[in-house]
């Protein structure tokens, strides 16, 4: 029994010695890949911003909200942003003297808002291309919108719209890289032929191609309305003193026949 037990003991003794061992390795293994990448200045800035973009994105409407964070407003204490998380939840709803209410218009209300006091969508036709100053830290669009709202909360859709594409190319990738590795043979080759077609073709030129053929709603109810061959663009597209004629096939404004040609307002 003691023979059997000391026969076993430096096996034992092996296997924890190796799982240790195998734990420092990983240790040391995650350290030095962490120490190594610190040591690149442009890929430890890049790791920079894209945490600088997911905190933006994720806290989006505590920097650039309409609403604030705090108002005190007949004796009552509110908290709009947090509440309209609850009323879009259904968890809560507004109180009567607050539903459909300017907050910045709130008479004898104390409150206290956000960096940028605006969102994204707050239309100021009065104050069209403002350039930067404190109120408009980066100024406006043509439609008074600040731009600087507008970029805050549009890293959400920017980087929505990233993780979606890149995990989408992940799945593929790695159930179609399973398969050709696990058959092998002719599905090896299948794939990789697939792989290496998709990758021969110009992303710029295939982009191009898709907008062509899928058009926007607008654009199919102009050719539509128009009989599907021929159209006149405003002057706010071509900067012409008057609209111009376009076909699809020649924009020169010179056609074999002008019959059925129709104007569409701008």
């Amino acid at each position: 029994m003691s023979s059997v037990q000391s026969n076993t003991a430096p096996v034992e003794a092996m296997r924890g010695g190796t799982l240790s061992a195998a734990a420092v390795t990983g240790e040391g293994l995650w350290f030095s890949v962490w120490k190594q990448f610190r040591r690149n200045p442009i890929a430890l800035a890049g790791l920079y911003v894209v945490c600088i973009l997911v905190a933006m994105a994720l806290f989006a409407d505590f920097l650039a909200n309409d609403q604030p964070y705090y108002s005190s407003y007949r004796g009552k204490i509110y908290f709009p942003i947090f509440r309209s998380y609850l009323v879009g939840a259904g968890l809560a709803h507004w109180p009567a003297e607050l539903q459909n209410v300017n907050f910045k218009k709130l008479e004898g209300a104390t409150q206290i808002f956000p960096p940028i006091p605006y969102r994204q969508t707050n239309i100021d036709l009065f104050a069209p291309f403002e350039s930067p100053s404190k109120a408009h830290w980066l100024g406006t669009d043509r439609l008074g919108r600040d731009v600087m709202a507008g970029m805050i909360h549009g890293s959400r859709i920017s980087l929505s719209i990233g993780f979606v594409a890149v995990g989408l190319a992940v799945v593929i990738g790695v159930i179609l890289g399973a398969l050709a590795g696990y058959f092998g043979s002719w599905v090896d080759l299948v794939i990789s032929r697939i792989f290496e077609i998709e990758l021969s073709i110009p992303t710029f030129f295939l982009l191009i191609a898709f907008a062509s053929e899928y058009l926007p709603d607008d654009d199919h109810h102009r050719r539509d309305e128009l009989g599907g061959h021929r159209t006149v663009y405003p002057q706010r597209i071509f900067k012409d003193p008057k609209p111009r004629l376009c076909d699809s096939r020649d924009c020169s404004g010179r056609f074999e026949s002008q019959n059925n040609v129709q104007a569409y307002p701008a």
